[in-house]
């Protein structure tokens, strides 16, 4: 289950993987512009098929105000926990926005 620092897990593997967090945003909603900055772009949610590095950012909503990001490890999508689907909602909520990085 999540530990609510999904944002502060999802930098930490960014970084290791070379990602430039200078001046991130703290919520997990807003990490859209700082991703697009490092070289990713929006990945269409038509015929989907994730790949390894993939990211999936969430919009907040009332139940969920900071929103929510996971990156696919290749297996699974993981962010401060292994989660069991893209999203990590009960609803079944699509992500807002899903970022691929060139190398991918």
């Amino acid at each position: 289950h999540s530990l609510g620092k999904c944002a502060a897990y999802c930098r930490r593997a960014f970084e290791a993987g070379g990602v430039d967090t200078d001046g991130h945003p703290v919520d997990a909603k807003d990490w859209g512009p700082t991703l697009l900055k490092n070289g990713a772009t929006v990945i269409s949610p038509d015929s989907y098929k994730p790949q390894k590095a993939d990211v999936a950012v969430f919009a907040g909503s009332d139940a969920h105000p900071h929103g929510h990001i996971t990156i696919y490890d290749g297996k699974q999508w993981v962010s401060d926990f292994k989660q069991n689907n893209m999203s990590p909602y009960r609803s079944g909520t699509t992500p807002s926005t899903i970022y691929r990085f060139p190398d991918n």
